[in-house]
């Protein structure tokens, strides 16, 4: 039983991980595939093998296939304007470092949290599925409410939704204190696997509905600034539509005038035909622009 609780922790990890890996990806570069199944078997068979990495309880060959696994899906899956294909995999790998940073903020917090308050677990299985599940918790706090903004620009956020991540991420971490409560006083895995896997795609489906809904928002206000700059266009269009028009008409009259001084000056009447030239210079200065 035991095995199966650290098996579940194990892949309960790489989901998340892989699914936010592969979500930064999608938002930082193209897809190189049109049909969506690709990416999806590609985040399963990753999953796959980075749990059974894992399985074999060695941090360095756990860093090695992440580094790989995610690396190779960068490098064939996705593309950019620059090409830069090896500056991508390893733009990828330094997200990954900050994911890895961002468990380990959340490791070191619950356990300091169960140790203050004299919950921490004598069950090996039952601390480290806690503490998996809490890290995973705070690395989906961090991502959707802080490190999705370095790198996408357009990512808007009104202050009712940032308040509502946090709200949320308090109320999970009161949550693990119950469940901390709970298991001190009887190992039960079921309970803790079914609490954990609530407690993390709970959170994890709040932030992704939230994500959606920002990314319509923003979508929204683009094509509204769109909207708006057509009709700034259109209306300078009208206005320069106009002058043309006047514009016609002025250079329809200098032909009349034009012949007018020429009769003047015929008829010997010089100074008529100069002050007649002053008042069609007037008549054209509307035309200087």
């Amino acid at each position: 039983m035991e095995n199966l609780v650290y098996l579940f922790s194990c892949f309960l990890s790489c989901v998340i991980v892989a699914g936010l890996m592969f979500q930064f990806m999608g938002d930082r570069y193209e897809k190189a595939f049109v049909n969506p199944w690709v990416y999806r078997i590609a985040a399963a068979a990753a999953v796959v093998i980075v749990t059974l990495v894992n399985l074999k309880h060695n941090t360095w060959w756990n860093m090695a296939a992440n580094f790989l696994v995610f690396g190779i899906a960068s490098f064939i899956f996705y593309e950019d304007k620059s090409g830069r294909r090896y500056w991508r995999v390893l733009e990828l790998e330094c997200f990954f470092m900050m994911v890895a940073l961002f468990e380990g903020i959340g490791v070191f917090g619950i356990d300091l949290l169960m140790d203050k308050l004299s919950l921490m677990p004598g069950d090996m299985v039952i601390r480290n599925s806690i503490e998996v599940a809490f890290s995973k918790l705070v690395l989906i706090f961090f991502y959707y409410a802080l490190m999705r903004r370095l790198w996408k620009k357009d990512y808007r956020q009104s202050r009712t939704q940032v308040i509502l991540y946090l709200v949320m991420f308090l109320y999970s971490i009161v949550n693990f204190i119950i469940l901390a409560t709970a298991v001190t006083r009887k190992a039960d895995y079921f309970l803790l696997c079914a609490n954990l896997c609530c407690i993390v795609f709970a959170n994890l489906y709040l932030f992704y509905s939230l994500k959606v809904e920002d990314d319509k928002n923003s979508m929204e206000f683009q094509i509204a600034m769109i909207k708006q700059q057509e009709s700034m266009q259109f209306e300078h269009y009208e206005r320069q539509r106009e002058k043309y028009g006047k514009s016609i008409e002025v250079l329809h009259d200098v032909s009349k005038h034009l012949r007018s001084i020429e009769e003047l000056y015929k008829a010997g009447m010089t100074d008529k035909a100069m002050e007649y030239t002053r008042q069609i210079g007037g008549i054209l200065k509307p035309l200087v622009p």
